[in-house]
């Protein structure tokens, strides 16, 4: 929308100051709508409005069932003495 606006306004008209001013009045409790944000928005639809916007490679991913691991799957200690292996230090 702003690209659009900016498009059809005359030199001059100041429409990203105007929109802003009108969202702040508009909307006194929500944040992010300057001047500068909105330039900084404009820019980055710009520079990348060419480029096809998708799923990220890993949410293409098939989803991975879920298995237990292997400390999972290990044995319980049985309560008691445990022997350990004897080291012997040469």
């Amino acid at each position: 929308m702003l690209h659009e606006k900016i498009k059809q306004a005359k030199w001059g008209d100041k429409v990203l100051q105007t929109i802003s001013a009108d969202l702040q009045k508009e909307l006194p409790g929500l944040k992010g709508f300057s001047f500068r944000n909105l330039k900084n928005m404009r820019q980055f639809f710009e520079a990348y409005a060419s480029l096809p916007i998708g799923q990220t490679v890993t949410a293409k991913l098939e989803p991975v069932t879920k298995r237990q691991t292997a400390s999972a799957r290990l044995q319980p200690l049985k309560k008691g003495r445990q022997h350990l292996p004897q080291i012997r230090i040469i």
